[in-house]
């Protein structure tokens, strides 16, 4: 059972080269499903290419058996092979990198600016709001937001491990980044119900985790009512993160949720708990195709 801790987690808001450089490689190199705005190539082909071949299933397992068969404990031998492999690479690409972020920087910190101003005031009633939509306290002391170049246009991911996020510092507006962030964070509270192997129950557990958001910033009074629609909407969105393909009625799934949630918020139940009458509700309304 993961330290629960009774004080709500610190947030602090970063901008960090290394990071922001390995999330403009991951999106340069297509690692994802997803659209991204049409924007000029920092990095050469050839450097794309020296990526995709060092992380090649191939090469990968050929050095990682090279450095097995050398000296020291396991821990050793792969730390090893990230300071070979991974690391002369990224430190060419930060080098190439580093002068278009200081050229963004003041643009990226001007588009957060009322971002940062709102969490300033409301962000301990968002994260108490969490803890009261999901009924679980929180387990870290810290919580770490790194933000990135806008490439995806608001895009966000959580990293539970680790405490921390990252986030597009995108020009939007303020309810869309608040709701966007808020998300994210929530993750790092709900995050046993997330890992999920079957694309449906990852993909429902999405949706809890989003209306855990929503319910935080009603609880803040940002939000005045949930949305449905939004969770639903970005199914097709959460689905590429799988080979797994499903088919589904949008309106009827959307209604499953709106009564699932309603359910959970007049139970006495934790999200842990309660996404399990979800999965027995939603799931045969989701066939995977064959």
């Amino acid at each position: 059972m993961p330290d629960v801790f009774p004080e709500l987690p610190k947030v602090s808001f970063k901008f960090s080269l290394d990071v922001a450089t390995v999330y403009a490689i991951e999106m340069a190199l297509h690692a994802h499903k997803i659209e991204m705005r049409a924007e000029k190539q920092y990095f050469s082909e050839e450097l794309l290419e020296e990526w995709r071949e060092a992380l090649s299933l191939p090469n990968l397992f050929w050095d990682l058996r090279a450095f097995m068969c050398g000296r020291g404990n396991l821990n050793v031998k792969v730390k090893r092979l990230g300071e070979h492999i991974i690391l002369p690479l990224l430190q060419k690409s930060m080098k190439i990198y580093e002068d278009h972020w200081k050229a963004i920087l003041p643009s990226l910190k001007n588009n957060v600016s009322p971002l940062l101003q709102a969490w300033k005031i409301h962000g301990k009633e968002i994260l108490r709001g969490i803890c009261s939509a999901s009924r679980l306290e929180w387990n870290i002391k810290e919580i770490k937001v790194f933000f990135v170049e806008p490439i995806v246009d608001g895009h966000g991911d959580a990293f539970p491990e680790e405490g921390s996020i990252t986030f597009e510092a995108a020009k939007a507006p303020l309810p869309r980044c608040l709701h966007g962030l808020t998300h994210e964070i929530a993750h790092l509270n709900t995050a046993d119900i997330i890992h999920q192997e079957d694309i449906r129950r990852k993909v429902l557990a999405e949706c809890a985790n989003d209306l855990v958001a929503q319910q935080a910033l009603i609880e803040a009074k940002i939000l005045n009512k949930l949305d449905f629609d939004d969770p639903i909407r970005d199914i097709e969105k959460w689905k590429t993160e799988s080979r797994q393909e499903f088919l589904y009625d949008p309106e009827e799934l959307k209604q499953i949720v709106e009564n699932w949630w309603s359910n959970h918020l007049e139970s006495k139940k934790n999200i842990r708990e309660s996404i399990k009458d979800l999965f027995e509700e939603a799931l045969p309304k989701m066939l995977l195709k064959q």
